[in-house]
Formats: C-alpha cells, sequence, structure tokens
C-alpha cells in the first residue's frame, strides 16, 4: 500500500485531514516522525467528495490508520527513504481532493542530554 492510498482511505472512511501524528519507534533503527496533512481545496471549489482509489481494496481504517501509517513509514525508513520532505497528492475526482503531507524527522531526546 502506498501513502497515498492510505491517506485516499482514512479520508473515505472519516473525512477529516488538516492534522497531525506523532510516530514513534522503539530501538536506534528507525527515527521518529511527525506526520502533518493539509488538505486544498481547488480554487473555486466549496466542497469535496472521497478519492477515488482505483482498484485497490476500500476499507474503512479507522483505529487501524495510526499503525498502518507507522509500519508504512517504518518499512520506507528501512528502504533508505528519507524524510523531512513534503509531498502533494491529487486524486483524480470530479470535486479534486488535494492533500499536502509533510514527514519530518523529530529530534532524538537523548541526544540533548
Amino acid at each position: 500500500m502506498t501513502l497515498k492510498t492510505l491517506l485516499g482511505l482514512h479520508y473515505a472512511s472519516t473525512g477529516t485531514f488538516d492534522r497531525s501524528w506523532t510516530v514513534r519507534y522503539v530501538g536506534d533503527n528507525q527515527r521518529d516522525l511527525l506526520v502533518e496533512v493539509t488538505h486544498l481545496l481547488p480554487l473555486g471549489s466549496g466542497s469535496i467528495s472521497s478519492p477515488s482509489l482505483g482498484d485497490d481494496p476500500v476499507f474503512p481504517p479507522g483505529d487501524e490508520f495510526e499503525p498502518l501509517l507507522k509500519d508504512l513509514l517504518g518499512k520506507a525508513q528501512n528502504g533508505g527513504i528519507s524524510f523531512d520532505r513534503s509531498w502533494r497528492f491529487q486524486y483524480a475526482d470530479a470535486d479534486r481532493l488535494d492533500l499536502m503531507v509533510e514527514v519530518t524527522y523529530l529530534e532524538n531526546l537523548s541526544a540533548n542530554r
């Protein structure tokens, strides 16, 4: 599952964004992350519809969203993807859902001691 698909499923089940999640990992292999998702409305649009997810299975993640997000970002870190960056995801609906997603590293608390 991709980050775009996971966020689309979350939106389809909750209808909300404009929030952040702190993702904490145990151990030294992965750094803690802050994920911020901002919902962007296209110009002239007053409302949006649920994103189209293509052939991916649709399920309401609900409480499963945060563990899925943590697992996905952990796999990305293990695969060599670096963060402190942002992405813009656009969904191909008539009333397009546009998201700005920022993933940043959190400072390691033990480094300040």
